[in-house]
């Protein structure tokens, strides 16, 4: 194996030495060459050979590549150009080669070897290489496009562009991606005839038989949605004619071939209206869409949320009130996100509670209507009685969007309109009610309510209260870092309870949390017990797992050299 390697550098010989005879790099840089591809050479000559092996050698030969390139030309110097670059190139082209018989399955590595070969400008090898990855690779959309780009944009020949896509048809007949791309390469080829013509003022009937009058395009058209009757694609390849100027005459004979075909889509609706030239036109456009869709559901959800979209963009209240009277004619033809809408810009308790009641257990929608229940009941109050009533409601209405909302594992949005409203009413003794049923909830929600239990409570308790919140609390784990943050700063003149608060934070957080152990160590060392940080830098080695420990380490080292 060394004696393969070994040949294979020495064949490379004859052209080092021109390259320093020459003068491009000087003996001191071309042993580094040498050394170089020895070490590349013997990792090639593995037993097991790695992707990674084959690329690194050949990126190595393709900066040695540009290299020289711009030493050349800074250096003004062209002598022996064709046979050092040849030279290179083929040895850059055989591992291309070595590796994509290695690891044949890798299209990616065909592909930066193809474009190796348009740097060299080696067109007619690459296309070899097309051919040969077509052969390998048929069922692959991103080859055949790729090798019909080649054709077209680098080769100039539209005809074997033409070809490469109808052959990739008949193994990929129903991609939508090769049918665009055919589409798109007719596209750009007509387009190139057309200002041909525009610049040798063509006007014959011959000049007109070669643009065909776009007949190409319109026969690929009718095959591409023949072969996939989708009112999506149809609009996809109208989108793609739009994009190129003056072909409007063709556009005008598409349109109405997707029209007689796909009538009745909220797409091709869709499509017209947002084209239109005016906002007049678009709103007409939807409203014949309506009849011919029989009100699609789609197409309502289209046409509210271009209004919509107009009353963001100009900020005029005509365009709500506009939205707001369609949403009121779609009725259930909303979806959710528009029927939520609507109860947003009306804030009507009523509209919250017909949401609610269709989609029964859709949090947001709950989460709404307690929110305006909330307000209502805030805006109405006329007495102490009537008040207590309607609280009482309020709560039946929190209640009945938990049981709606059992298949959720995060509700805390219900219990943040809920308790802030109770909090903004100063009804602490319901707040005190809720919290000690919500503490017991699990997860996010859980872990929230504590919190929420803890900013209440310490914002006016003694030590005692704050000490027996602590422990129960403690016993009802899991916690948040804030909890014990909290904590932390509120014992912060007693040592001993900010130890076992940090205790109990280790004991849950630990394990993952190396900022928790620094902050530890560093309020060890502020306060005067200098010695325990030692131990508890060999405890968060022990506790830390897996890049915790590296990242402790760093960060402690930086820490300490910082103090």
């Amino acid at each position: 194996m060394a004696e393969i390697a070994l040949r294979n550098v020495e064949q490379s010989v004859e052209e080092l030495e021109q390259l320093e005879r020459i003068g491009l790099f000087d003996k001191l840089e071309i042993k580094t060459i040498v050394k170089r591809r020895k070490h590349f050479e013997h990792r090639l000559r593995r037993f097991v050979k790695s992707r990674a092996d084959f690329l690194q050698y050949i990126n190595y030969e393709l900066s040695l590549y540009r290299l020289i390139q711009k030493r050349r030309e800074r250096m003004k110097i062209s002598y022996k150009k064709s046979e050092i670059d040849h030279s290179i190139s083929r040895r850059i082209d055989l591992l291309f080669r070595k590796a994509e018989y290695k690891f044949i399955g890798d299209i990616s590595l065909w592909f930066s070897h193809i474009e190796f070969c348009k740097l060299v400008r080696w067109k007619s090898h690459a296309a070899q290489l097309f051919t040969r990855l077509l052969q390998l690779y048929p069922n692959r959309v991103e080859a055949w496009v790729a090798c019909a780009k080649f054709e077209f944009e680098e080769r100039g020949e539209v005809d074997s562009a033409r070809k490469t896509l109808q052959r990739g048809l008949r193994f990929l007949k129903d991609s939508r991606i090769l049918w665009a791309e055919y589409f798109r390469m007719e596209l750009a080829y007509w387009e190139k005839i057309n200002k041909r013509q525009e610049v040798l003022e063509l006007d014959s009937e011959e000049a007109r038989d070669a643009l065909f009058d776009g007949e190409i395009l319109l026969i690929v058209f009718r095959h591409a949605i023949e072969q996939i009757p989708r009112a999506e694609f149809a609009i996809e390849l109208l989108r793609i004619l739009k994009s190129v100027k003056n072909s409007g005459r063709i556009y005008e004979r598409i349109l109405p071939i997707i029209e007689e075909q796909f009538l009745n889509s909220s797409v091709l609706w869709t499509f017209k209206a947002t084209s239109s030239k005016t906002v007049g036109e678009a709103f007409t456009v939807f409203e014949q869409g309506l009849v011919e869709c029989e009100e699609n559901i789609d197409l309502w959800t289209e046409y509210i949320q271009f209004v919509l979209q107009r009353a963001t963009v100009t900020k005029q209240p005509k365009y709500v009130q506009k939205a707001l009277q369609l949403m009121a004619r779609a009725g259930n033809n909303l979806p959710k996100e528009l029927t939520l809408e609507r109860v947003r810009l009306t804030r009507d308790v009523e509209l919250s509670r017909m949401a609610t009641e269709r989609f029964y257990d859709d949090l947001e929608a709950w989460t709404i209507r307690l929110l305006l229940e909330c307000i209502t009941l805030a805006q109405n109050q006329n007495g102490d009685t009537a008040a207590n009533e309607r609280e009482d409601e309020i709560w039946s209405v929190f209640e009945m969007a938990e049981r709606a909302c059992l298949s959720h594992k995060d509700v805390t949005s219900l219990w943040k309109v809920i308790l802030t409203f109770y909090k903004e009413k100063g009804q602490f003794t319901r707040l005190k009610s809720a919290l000690e049923r919500g503490i017991l909830k699990p997860g996010i929600t859980g872990i929230f309510l504590k919190e929420f239990l803890v900013d209440v409570t310490l914002s006016n308790a003694d030590s005692t209260a704050t000490l027996k919140l602590f422990n129960r609390l403690v016993a009802l784990k899991p916690l948040s870092m804030t909890i014990y943050d909290r904590f932390l700063d509120t014992f912060v003149e007693d040592a001993t309870m900010v130890r076992n608060v940090f205790e109990e934070a280790i004991r849950e957080f630990g394990k993952n949390n190396e900022d928790l152990w620094l902050s530890y160590i560093t309020w060890e060392q502020q306060n005067g017990f200098a010695d325990n940080s030692g131990i508890l830098y060999q405890r968060a080695l022990n506790s830390l797992e897996g890049a915790h420990v590296k990242e402790f380490v760093l960060l402690y080292a930086l820490q300490t050299q910082l103090t």
